[in-house]
């Protein structure tokens, strides 16, 4: 693994004045979970695809007769003006920690005191291709799960009760894994429900089901995968998490891989 961040220096930005929607168009169209914002040129936060999760889920909002449309919200009502930064010059282990710390997933980098680059954890987990370690040492080993046929609603609730992004769907008996329902896939849904009060007035949010968003029959690995290889399939695939099959299930993701590194257990 290389010492030094892996800094990408295309800066994908948005308006600060744009809608919500737009931004998630235009992170689905470079398949990436946050945009840098921007005011009069200059980048004055972020947003992700969590904060527009909350926004689009804003429970004293859905309550009200007047429920407030997808193109009511901009960007500006739900970015992050506290931007967490990192040297250009900082070490991979730097910036996991950073990252494990703020719960974030992307660092801007900074050269003369200017925003020049971006480092994800997607970039961090590209650099263990050469970790021979299993992942039985690193994924959750008592995932959080919901039943198909729940609603997003709740599945968004659980989500942030448990502080994470991505949630196992499974049977009623909750012993067959079916999906793996991710914040992208709420997020899409609460905006399709946004779009719906176009035409109706009294949607009804609670009628969104986790069955419709799910990624069905997610690819799955066994507990002995080495963390490259795992590293390796969700960068090609594009996902942030892999459910362990074993006598004792769960889900490794990106998240776990990052923290080992900031631990230093993955080399």
């Amino acid at each position: 693994m290389k010492n030094k961040i892996p800094v990408k220096t295309e800066l994908i930005a948005i308006d600060k004045d744009q809608v919500l929607t737009e931004a998630m168009v235009l992170m689905e169209k470079k398949n990436i979970s946050h945009l840098l914002v921007r005011d009069e040129g200059e980048i004055v936060g972020i947003i992700t695809e969590r904060d527009i999760a909350d926004k689009f889920a804003n429970f004293r909002d859905l309550k009200t007769e007047r429920k407030l449309k997808s193109e009511q919200f901009h960007v500006s009502s739900a970015m992050n003006k506290n931007l967490k930064t990192i040297p250009f010059d900082a070490k991979i282990t730097d910036a996991a920690k950073l990252m494990i710390e703020n719960g974030i997933s992307s660092l801007p980098v900074v050269e003369n005191n200017k925003i020049t680059g971006i480092v994800t954890k997607t970039d961090l987990i590209k650099e263990v291709n050469q970790s021979g370690k299993e992942v039985a040492g690193f994924y959750s080993k008592v995932p959080v799960t919901i039943t198909l046929g729940s609603s997003i609603v709740s599945a968004r609730k659980v989500m942030l009760n448990h502080g994470i992004h991505r949630i196992l769907v499974t049977d009623e008996k909750g012993e067959k894994l079916l999906g793996i329902l991710s914040e992208r896939a709420v997020a899409s849904a609460l905006r399709d429900f946004r779009s719906a009060l176009d035409k109706y007035k009294h949607a009804d949010v609670r009628k969104l089901k986790v069955d419709d968003y799910m990624k069905r029959d997610p690819i799955t690995i066994n507990p002995d995968v080495t963390v490259s290889e795992a590293a390796e399939i969700m960068c090609e695939k594009s996902i942030s998490g892999l459910p362990v099959v074993d006598d004792v299930p769960g889900i490794l993701t990106k998240t776990d891989i990052v923290r080992g590194i900031s631990e230093g257990k993955v080399p």
